[in-house]
């Protein structure tokens, strides 16, 4: 779907979708909040810094600011890619891991550990199940864990027997 803004105009948006004043943006790619301004009103260039700055940071896509053509953010897997090549393989690893440990990042390791198990050690029934109970718990109130709780607990000694 194609953006009919200006380029200025979509750097505009985007800065407007993460919810950054001109100063914070700048200061989050390393600009004062004044050069923010005069690219937003189209008064300056987009340079390949600028446009590297904001995909590096914000996971921008710069073809949709230049073009108004494709999507605001890179792919989920270019934007990791771009950070294991910024820090390297060891660097990234070893950040990857620290987070994972994290207590704020515990989803994203349970959800990496049960996919592992779950492609080791479970039937493709099973799976199934799973990924619809885990769809479930993801959008469900507190109740509605407890009972998928109760029901997989069920499920588990049901397959047991």
């Amino acid at each position: 779907m194609k953006n009919n803004l200006t380029s200025g105009g979509r750097v505009k948006q985007f800065r407007k979708h993460l919810r950054l004043t001109q100063e914070a943006f700048g200061e989050a790619i390393g600009m004062t909040h004044g050069n923010v301004s005069k690219i937003e009103k189209n008064e300056v260039s987009l340079s390949n810094a600028f446009l590297n700055a904001i995909k590096r940071r914000f996971a921008c896509n710069s073809d949709w600011i230049i073009t108004g053509e494709g999507e605001m953010f890179i792919a989920r897997e270019e934007f990791i890619a771009i950070g294991i090549r910024y820090l390297g393989v060891k660097e990234y690893g070893e950040g990857l891991l620290k987070l994972l440990k994290d207590p704020e990042f515990v989803e994203l390791n349970s959800l990496i550990t049960t996919d592992n198990f779950i492609k080791e050690n479970v039937s493709d029934e099973l799976k199934i199940f799973l990924q619809q109970a885990s769809q479930v718990w993801q959008q469900g109130d507190e109740r509605t864990r407890k009972t998928l709780v109760n029901f997989v607990g069920a499920y588990l000694d049901e397959k047991e027997n």
